[in-house]
This record gives structure tokens, C-alpha cells and sequence, in this order.
């Protein structure tokens, strides 16, 4: 019985121990994701700043332009 007890124990805590790391990992490509998708924000609001920036010089005359 005691055997039997011991390898439950055990096996109980290995399967805490992988649920754990489980979570662990879990969290850790969530907050991954959350950063790569605050990163893509700031690279989209710099391609339309850009964008904003091309289409003005592109409406400028030529008299506009700072040679």
C-alpha cells in the first residue's frame, strides 16, 4: 500500500510540476505576443506618419521645395 501511495504521490507531483511549467510557458509566449503586437502598432503609426510624409512632399510645388 505504501508503494502504491508513494508512486500516486509522486506521479501527482510531477503532473503539478509539468502543469506549472505548462502555465509558465503559457505566460510567457502571451506576453511575447502583447509585446509583438505593441511593437507592430508602433511600426504601423510610423508607416502612415511616413505615408503622411510622402503624399505632402509629393502635393508640394516645386517653388516649395528647400533645395
Amino acid at each position: 500500500m505504501t508503494l502504491i501511495k508513494d508512486l500516486t504521490e509522486n506521479f501527482d507531483g510531477e503532473f503539478k510540476l509539468k502543469a506549472a511549467r505548462g502555465l509558465e510557458m503559457i505566460s510567457y509566449r502571451r506576453n511575447r505576443i502583447i509585446g509583438l503586437r505593441e511593437r507592430i502598432e508602433v511600426m504601423r503609426t510610423r508607416i502612415n506618419n511616413l505615408q503622411a510624409e510622402i503624399l505632402e512632399i509629393g502635393n508640394m510645388d516645386v517653388d516649395d521645395l528647400e533645395l
